[in-house]
């Protein structure tokens, strides 16, 4: 069930909940879980399938979140930004993006992220 992509599994619970229409939600949901889909998955093909009662619930052209895309002269500011100082969070305020991805970004122009640690007293007699 792996295999399958997004399209033929929404296309094979929609067919399986028109085969067996006795089958509740839940019982559909069981037999899809066993076969490796999530069940958040199968529930969403459901309740879309249950709101539009069309046999096709493939999802719309760009739905879902809007891509965050960075532009080369952004990326260059962060990058300086990073050299000056400046922590990954100050930076993705200061950007209005995630964290993370402003590491993701700092990873691309060769920027490493260092935290510091102290280090205990040593003396040499």
């Amino acid at each position: 069930m792996q295999s399958l992509n997004e399209e033929q599994q929404r296309k094979l619970v929609v067919q399986y909940k028109i085969e067996h229409p006795g089958l509740s939600n839940n019982a559909i949901a069981k037999y899809f879980a066993e076969l490796g889909v999530p069940r958040s998955t199968i529930y969403g093909i459901l309740d879309c399938y249950s709101a539009t009662g069309k046999d096709s619930v493939l999802r719309k052209e760009g739905s879902g979140r809007p891509a965050t895309k960075v532009t080369a002269t952004l990326m260059e500011k962060m990058s300086n930004d990073a050299r000056t100082g400046l922590s990954q969070r100050e930076i993705a305020r200061k950007y209005d993006i995630s964290q993370p991805y402003v590491n993701e970004i700092l990873k691309k122009q060769g920027l490493s992220a260092y935290k510091k640690e102290k280090v205990s007293f040593v003396s040499f007699e």
